[in-house]
């Protein structure tokens, strides 16, 4: 069947562009999460951010259409913020993507359904172009506390 197709026994591979990088004790998977360890170690240097972790925890979400979804989030990123002699510390989930698809919208939707009290940041390296991208971007805005354009940052300190 696949002779007649044309293949001969040829095997179809997609190149993809992340490429793992170590760095700070942790294997990131791509070089877009290496570059914001970098600037949160910036920033914890800065002391803006208390600590940070790369992948620490994986959420189990509910059962929908009997399938059971995990989710990890890239990073948990601690910040502290002080009132008079008091020190409160607090982490948010930031979630590195170079473009977002339908299915990191869903992803966002059940996470924040699931996990409501659960502060969640989108990173993303660009701003989308095309309608596609900015339509989904403004569906993951419903469900994301914040999004971070992360291009502007990385050129500014120059990663």
């Amino acid at each position: 069947m696949t002779d007649k197709m044309g293949f001969n026994e040829r095997r179809v591979t997609f190149d993809w562009h992340n490429q793992p990088v170590e760095a700070f004790g942790y294997r990131f998977k791509s070089k877009q999460e290496y570059k914001w360890a970098q600037y949160l170690e910036y920033l914890k240097m800065s002391d803006e951010v208390d600590t940070w972790q790369y992948e620490p925890h994986t959420f189990e979400m509910k059962e929908r259409y009997r399938k059971r979804r995990i989710y990890t989030p890239d990073f948990k990123v601690y910040t502290v913020t002080r009132y008079a002699h008091i020190r409160y510390v607090q982490h948010e989930w930031h979630e590195v993507k170079t473009t977002l698809r339908q299915k990191d919208v869903t992803r966002f939707r059940y996470f924040k359904a699931d996990y409501p009290n659960e502060r969640i940041v989108l990173v993303i390296t660009s701003k989308p172009r095309t309608t596609k991208r900015i339509v989904l971007l403004e569906k993951a805005k419903k469900y994301v506390d914040d999004v971070i354009f992360a291009g502007p940052i990385f050129r500014k300190l120059g990663l």
